[in-house]
This record gives structure tokens, sequence and C-alpha cells, in this order.
């Protein structure tokens, strides 16, 4: 009996283990980029919430290749509207050849070195109407190529003053609508310039600004964003060469609730073994 509870223990947390994992599913397509051109991607199709930094890791990810392609052949990886206050971890090790990463229209309200430290070869990064107050000194030294970046929509009020120095190939970059500046330069590496010093007199702040007026942010889910550039249009994917998809499974990281009912159900289904072998214990039988 003794080993029988122990087993019965190990695999309740294992169950619980497996509920809190974060999986995803992804929809699979080339996407033509005005950037980057035809690349092949992830987009993410399940809901997915990371509310901790230590539960950010993705763990799992599931759906269709097209025709003879795999997780090395994806180098676009897309998670917009997602329940995410922190940069999802994991991603090099499903996905090792990434060259643009799109996260946009989430709470994610910090940004680090280590969240982009895996992605050496990365290109394009948008992190577009995020909540995001700080970009921190050295926080592309190990995204050498990027070509691209917006943090346009955020909340960001410091800007360290050598974020951008490592970026010798920044064409584009997207600061708009930001506590401490509002600019942005299209394909012109000159002006990418002018406005990187330019963060370095008007974002050096090391005091958080008032919170008296806060910044309105916007409530509604947006299909297009014209403002700017038509870099914000929501993607439509050229599907020739995706598959049908057999059946569609939204998942991702089990609610306290549905935790809860799992509890419920092994505890009753303990219960009921209990009541059986004390009922045969005492010549009962069935």
């Amino acid at each position: 009996m003794y080993f029988l509870r122990i087993s019965f223990i190990l695999t309740i947390l294992q169950i619980v283990t497996q509920c809190q994992s974060i999986r995803i599913d992804c929809q699979y397509s080339f996407h033509h980029y005005d950037v980057m051109g035809s690349i092949y991607q992830c987009r993410v199709d399940s809901y997915f919430s990371i509310s901790t930094r230590e539960s950010a890791k993705i763990d799992m990810v599931s759906g269709v290749h097209a025709h003879i392609h795999n997780n090395n052949d994806v180098t676009g990886f897309v998670a917009d509207h997602k329940s995410l206050r922190y940069f999802p971890q994991g991603l090099d090790i499903h996905y090792k050849n990434l060259q643009l990463i799109r996260i946009r229209f989430t709470s994610i309200h910090e940004v680090s070195q280590e969240d982009f430290k895996p992605f050496v070869n990365l290109k394009e990064l948008d992190m577009h109407e995020n909540k995001i107050t700080v970009l921190e000194d050295g926080l592309f030294d190990y995204n050498p190529k990027l070509v691209f970046v917006s943090f346009s929509k955020n909340q960001i009020y410091r800007i360290g003053s050598t974020v951008f120095d490592n970026l010798s190939n920044l064409k584009y970059l997207y600061l708009t609508h930001n506590e401490c500046i509002d600019e942005f330069a299209n394909n012109d590496r000159d002006l990418v310039q002018l406005i990187v010093d330019r963060t370095k007199d008007v974002c050096n702040k090391k005091e958080e600004p008032s919170t008296t007026e806060p910044q309105p942010q916007s409530t509604t889910t947006t299909t297009t964003i014209t403002e700017d550039s038509d870099y914000y249009d929501e993607d439509i994917s050229f599907d020739e060469f995706i598959p049908p998809r057999s059946s569609y499974r939204t998942s991702g990281s089990t609610s306290s609730l549905q935790i809860m009912f799992i509890f419920i159900f092994v505890l009753a289904i303990a219960a009921a073994g209990g009541v059986f072998y004390f009922l045969s214990a005492y010549g009962y039988r069935f």
C-alpha cells in the first residue's frame, strides 16, 4: 500500500506539472515582408499566457508544417494579442534560425539582453504596442544583424546611451508614441543615427515619469495601424503551401480552475478506490 500511495502522489504531481507547461499551436506559412522578403514563419494560433518570468518557458510547439518543411526552416515568429507580461523563453530551442520576431499588442512590460541573446541572426524585431518602459544598455549586444527595430506605442521613458551602438545595419527604427520620444526612421540610416543621438539627450531619465497623466492605451483590438508606415498592417499570409489541417486544437497554459477540476477528479477516483478496498477487506464481494 505504501508504494501505491507514493505512485499515486507522483502521478498527481506529474499531471499538475503538465497542466502548468506552456504549449503553443502554430500556423506555419510563407509570408512576404517589406524588409525581410518571403520567410517561413510560425504565427501562434493558440491562446497562451505568461504572468511570471519563471513560467515564461515554452515547453512544446505544434502545428502542421508546409510540405517537407520542419522547425529548422522557421525563420519568423509572430504572436499578437496574447496575454503576456514577459518575453517568451525557449523559442531558440524549437526554432534555431529565427530572423524575425513580432510580439505586438501584449502587456510585456520589460525586456532584457537575455531575452534576445539566443537570436544572433535576428534581423527584424517588432515589439509594437506593449507596455515596455526601459531599454537598457547592452540590450542588443548579441543581435548585430538587426535591420528593423520597433518599440512604437510603448511607455518608454528611458533608453540607455549605448543601446543601438552595436547596430550598424539598422535602417528602420520606430520609437513613436513613447514617454520620452516620438520619432521614426523608414529605410534611412542617416535618420536612424539622428534619432539614436536624440535618445541620448531626451531619454536618459533615471526616475519613472509621473503617473498623474498616464498615456492613453488602446482598449480595443485593432486590425490595421496606418500611422507612420505600412509595416503595422495586420499580416495576411499567402497560404499556397499550407496543407489543410484535419483539426484545430486550442492549447496554452491551463488555468487554475482547470487544475482544480483535475485535482477533484483524481481525488474522487482515489476515494472510490479506497471505499472499494475497505468493503473488500470486510468481505463484501462485487
